[in-house]
């Protein structure tokens, strides 16, 4: 639009020219019309001798009326010369007009197009660029958690590490120097309660090498201590169901309490349901059977011939060494 308006002055002279132009034309052919129709008129108003020797002479009257028809038509036939030409050349000039306010229109268009075009791309990368660097804060951030716990668990697995030595080491001295078994098996408690290990399996393995180590230690009580603490958040294994067992079975030896033959019995049958057929779980019964005997208390003896036809009758034969095993040991056979 800048262009057509730049040329428009030009354009519009050309347009008032070719009118005045126009105009000119159709004043020089109606002078020159009017001068020929007079000179006509007059040779008419003289004698004239034609071939056949006519002579006449016309009136005023006649002379104007003729003149003036004469005038009218041949300015009726100037007037629309002018008017087709006129339109012509106006036909012209809109055309030339039309062409340069579609190019122009067509360009300004285009360059609309263009500018919102772009603006639209540059405001989609705008929020690309946007996208993007939310992306890669949120990667940055997994990333930086995903360090952070990786380093944790690392520095809970050295923890744990580091206890299972310091727990073997004791478990290695226990028999010759069973000294600072407190203070050892609170240390071991702590460390224990301060791994935030995901991972259960080994802290269970942990706290069954704990049971052991009360065991070898012989402080009996404390086993059925952290068997009570434990016993809901971890699953013991036959073998520390066993060592409770034993545990209980020389406490009621000792001091004759219902309570260790209850824990005794109640820690054999844990450790059947995890491996049925287990030779010691037998024996640990079938000596506590033999303490009541000794003395002279009520013995269910339905009971203990249901034991031994187990032990005797049982669909493995490795059922009866073990239980003969385990027994030969206590007696030191």
């Amino acid at each position: 639009m800048d262009n057509l308006r730049k040329y428009r002055f030009s354009i519009l002279l050309s347009l008032i020219l070719l009118i005045f132009a126009c105009f000119e034309i159709y004043n020089h052919f109606q002078n020159k019309s009017l001068k020929h129709r007079l000179q006509l008129l007059s040779s008419k108003s003289v004698y004239s001798v034609s071939e056949d020797t006519t002579v006449y002479r016309i009136s005023k009257d006649e002379f104007e009326q003729i003149v003036n028809e004469d005038v009218q038509n041949q300015l009726n036939r100037i007037t629309s010369e002018v008017f087709k030409w006129l339109s012509v050349v106006i036909s012209s000039v809109l055309a030339i007009l039309a062409f340069f306010g579609i190019k122009e229109l067509n360009r300004s268009i285009n360059e609309k197009i263009g500018i919102a075009v772009k603006e639209r791309v540059e405001q989609e990368f705008r929020k690309i660029q946007g996208i993007q660097g939310d992306f890669e804060g949120r990667i940055e951030d997994i990333l930086k958690n995903v360090r952070l716990k990786a380093e944790q668990e690392q520095g809970f697995f050295m923890n744990a590490l580091a206890l299972k030595i310091e727990i073997d080491d004791a478990l290695e001295r226990v028999s010759r120097d069973p000294g600072n078994y407190q203070l050892k098996l609170k240390s071991f408690r702590q460390k224990l309660a301060n791994l935030n290990l995901e991972d259960d399996e080994m802290k269970k393995s942990l706290l069954e090498k704990v049971f052991l180590f009360v065991y070898k230690s012989g402080m009996y009580n404390d086993m059925n201590k952290l068997r009570d603490e434990y016993r809901d958040r971890f699953r013991f294994n036959y073998i520390t169901w066993a060592n409770i067992s034993i545990a209980n079975m020389n406490m009621y030896e000792s001091y004759n309490a219902e309570i260790n033959k209850k824990y005794a019995f109640e820690a054999c049958e844990k450790a059947l349901e995890l491996l049925p057929g287990y030779g010691d779980a037998y024996a640990v019964m079938l000596v506590i059977y033999a303490i009541d005997l000794s003395r002279k208390a009520r013995v269910n003896r339905e009971e203990v011939t249901d034991l031994f036809h187990e032990i005797n009758y049982g669909s493995d034969n490795t059922l009866a060494l073990e239980t003969c095993n385990y027994l030969n040991r206590l007696t030191g056979r």
